[in-house]
């Protein structure tokens, strides 16, 4: 799927591979942007990908709809992972399963749906605790 429609080559997917745990962030559609405060404190660095599972790690929480920035990157919903657009919207990872299915057959509706997802749980009741 990914490798037929983007990639020429293995060299393009080198920088995808996750810092930590070597998982291509792009093959395994992980591919999204934090805001600069929140990638910062991930990575002092700035520099390479880390999958949401180690960049949560990293953070010692997990990540949260204010946490990523409104980039067409973040809204590519039918190459979201079920662990992204769960933390991109706010809810939990298995209602996230469901709603890709929704997306993937709406999606003409899906910027509207995940939008007002984003916004009725950005301080809602599905905030998880900070783990520090």
């Amino acid at each position: 799927m990914y490798e037929d429609d983007f990639y020429d080559d293995e060299e393009d997917l080198e920088p995808f591979v996750c810092l930590d745990c070597g998982v291509n962030t792009a093959l395994n559609d992980e591919y999204y942007m934090l805001t600069g405060e929140v990638w910062k404190e991930a990575d002092p660095d700035l520099v390479g990908m880390l999958c949401i599972n180690c960049v949560e790690l990293r953070l010692g929480r997990q990540l949260w709809p204010e946490d990523f920035i409104k980039s067409p990157i973040n809204y590519l919903h039918s190459r979201l992972s079920a662990r992204v657009l769960a933390r991109f919207c706010g809810i939990p990872d298995t209602e996230a399963e469901e709603l890709l299915v929704i997306l993937q057959n709406n999606k003409k509706e899906a910027p509207q749906i995940v939008e007002q997802l984003r916004i009725k749980n950005l301080k809602g009741p599905n905030k998880p605790k900070t783990r520090r």
